[in-house]
This record gives C-alpha cells, structure tokens and sequence, in this order.
C-alpha cells in the first residue's frame, strides 16, 4: 500500500517560502484534509500504523468488515497519543523503534477507554489502497482554525488597515505556520543602537544601514501546537534579523464546543464568522503595531540592553542556554553569532540569537529561538 505523497515530512514543510509558494502548499493540503470525531473504539493500530474504522460495512469474500481508512503517525501524532492518555512522551518515541510494541501499548490504552472521544486530524485521498497521514490526536473540543483561512483572513485585514506590508517569509512545518510581515514605510533611524554591529551575513555595518522596520508574525497551529498569535515583530535593516515582543502578542486559542462524532464540517456561517474575528484582529493589531511611536518605545527600551555590556559571554550565553532551553549546538552557534556580531552588549545577544535563527532548517525551531532572544537579552543584564 502506498502513502500519501510518499512519506509526509517532506510535504509538509516550506521554510522561508513566498507568498505563492506558501498559498500553493496550503490549498494542496487542504484538499485532502480529513478531520473525524472518533470514540476510541474506532481506532486500531497496526505495523506502526493507525486505522479509523469509518462505520460503514463493507462486504468480502468472508463476510461483512468494517471498512478502515489507514494513515502513517506523524511525530505529532504520538506527542498527541502521550498527551491524551498520560504516557510520557519519551516512552512514547522510543516505541516507534519497536512497531509491534507501539501497536500493544496504543491498542491498550485506547481499549481501557473505549467510548472516550478525539479530534483526529489527518490527510487522505479517496484511494483506499494509498495511506493517508495521522497528524494530530486532540480534544473533540478542539476547534480547528486551518492555516489557508488564517493567511487569507490575516490580508484581508492588513488591507482593511490600509498599510503596505512585504511578506518576509513563511514557514510551514507540521506543528505550526509562521507568516512573517514586514512595512519598510514604517521605520526608525536608529544609528545609536546598531552602531556596533555587523551583520553575520552580508559584513555590512549597522553605521551602513540603520533603520529597524515594523512588522508581525502571524502564528497558527492546526495540530494542537500553539493558539492563533499575532506578535508584533521588528526587522533589522542590516541584517535581516526579527525581535518579536510577545508580551504585546494577540492570542485566540482553538477551543470551543464539543464536536459531533463523524467528518468534521464547518457550516459556512460558522466559519464565516470565525474569519470576521480573525480579520479584525489582524486589522487591530496593524493599526497598534505597526506605528511609529510604538517603534519608539520599544527601541527605548532596546537601547537601554545596548547600554550593558557582557562581561563573559562564554559564561552568559551557557546560563542563559540552560534557561532558555538551548541545546549545547545551539549554544556554540549563539556564541558564534555573538562574537561575530562585534556587539558585546545585552542587545548584542537578541541579534545573535535572531542571527542564528535565520539559519536554521526548521521553521517551527527557528521562530522557538526567536521568541527566546529578547528574555534573554534581559537576563544576561543580571548575569
């Protein structure tokens, strides 16, 4: 039996991709989603694999057989699996080396609560000899919000806020998409603030281009991976490299109703609404984020990290690793960004955190790291 475009991790990932490349990705994806309420019972696993057992019979050569759609796990999908029946998820990975025992415990835990209900997301074709993609196992009161809806909401709310935006880049991975959103209309000079850095990437200096732009990220997950955000996001000319104040973030979390068991179905007033909101929300966060004066009070409080010099950055930047949750490679990498930046202050560690994000193959980690600058940043005052 094949699988759905031959293996899912390649199909469902695009790293800094264009507007198109991204649109493209997302309507390929949505015309094979497939989202079902299912009560445990329904579910079987199988070499590896996971079967829906849709209901409806079938009849063979020995008999009647409930007919069984059959989808490959995704990562995700066993993170799900750990989550909804309290099994750690290390124990849950290490089976996956071990196919008959996945299939043991999954079956186990699903027949010890037979009628309780999920939200199966997954992707799958009308041919019942190809495998579809299992990619998350969640609440049945999940209420998915799918990434094409968000995009297309989130211009059409950008345009309603009458400001020209450039995308920045997109990244779709299985746990999430970020939709970066830059307005080079909307800029401070900041000569101060960047004058001791160099960008890791193209040599030039701050003296040489120092404006810092406005903009947002745009944050979905479909898979249970994080609520609908939009961040407030500033672009360093010189470099390329993105702040993002999460504590200014607006959120919408995917929770709502309980879902009727079977294929999930928006009704179109349903769906319409949720777009309205999230239009709104994108208009909103335009009107408040991308402002100057905003600019301006954030890049007050960056040049007071500027101020602060660090000391030991060899020290500084393994404290704040381990606080930060970065891996001892992305450490050395950090480091690497921080002594090549020239810039030896607190400042100087966001923009070598944002300097090696840009690097990374993973999307979904890349934008992790990239949360994580600006605390840092504000610790390594204290370190």
């Amino acid at each position: 039996m094949d699988t759905l475009w031959n293996g899912a991790e390649g199909n469902l990932a695009l790293r800094n991709g264009d507007l198109s490349s991204l649109v493209e990705m997302l309507r390929t994806q949505a015309d094979v989603k497939y989202d079902v309420v299912v009560p445990s019972s329904a579910l079987v696993a199988e070499g590896g694999v996971i079967g829906v057992r849709e209901g409806a019979l079938e009849l063979d050569e020995e008999g009647t057989s409930l007919r069984t759609a059959w989808l490959d796990p995704t990562p995700i999908f066993d993170k799900g699996i750990g989550a909804r029946f309290d099994i750690p998820l290390k124990y849950v990975r290490a089976m996956r080396a071990r196919p008959d025992l996945w299939d043991m415990n999954v079956n186990y835990w699903l027949g010890d609560e037979p009628t309780r209900r999920h939200l199966l997301r997954g992707f799958r074709t009308d041919d019942c000899e190809q495998r579809g993609i299992a990619r998350a196992l969640l609440s049945d009161r999940y209420k998915p919000v799918d990434n094409l809806d968000i995009l297309l909401a989130t211009l059409d709310g950008v345009r309603e806020a009458g400001v020209e935006v450039n995308i920045d880049g997109g990244d779709l991975t299985e746990a999430n998409m970020n939709l970066r959103l830059v307005c080079p209309e909307v800029a401070e000079y900041a000569p101060d603030l960047l004058a001791d850095y160099r960008s890791v990437h193209n040599g030039r200096s701050g003296n040489d281009l120092p404006h810092i732009f406005a903009g947002l990220v745009v944050k979905n997950s479909e898979t249970g991976n994080g609520a609908f955000t939009i961040v407030p996001r500033l672009v360093v000319e010189v470099c390329s490299n993105g702040l993002q104040m999460t504590k200014d973030a607006v959120r919408e979390i995917h929770l709502g109703g309980k879902l009727a068991d079977g294929v999930v179905k928006w009704s179109d007033d349903t769906s319409q609404k949720v777009l309205e909101l999230i239009t709104a929300k994108a208009r909103d966060a335009v009107a408040a984020f991308v402002d100057v004066d905003y600019m301006r009070s954030v890049i007050a409080d960056l040049t007071e990290l500027a101020g602060v010099t660090v000391v030991r950055p060899v020290e500084t930047i393994q404290r704040l690793g381990k606080t930060c949750g970065w891996s001892e490679d992305e450490q050395d990498n950090i480091l690497q960004h921080f002594i090549s930046g020239c810039d030896t202050s607190a400042f100087g560690v966001a923009q070598a955190v944002t300097s090696y994000a840009q690097v990374i193959a993973d999307g979904s980690r890349a934008d992790e790291l990239e949360v994580t600058a600006l605390n840092a940043a504000s610790m390594a005052v204290a370190v």
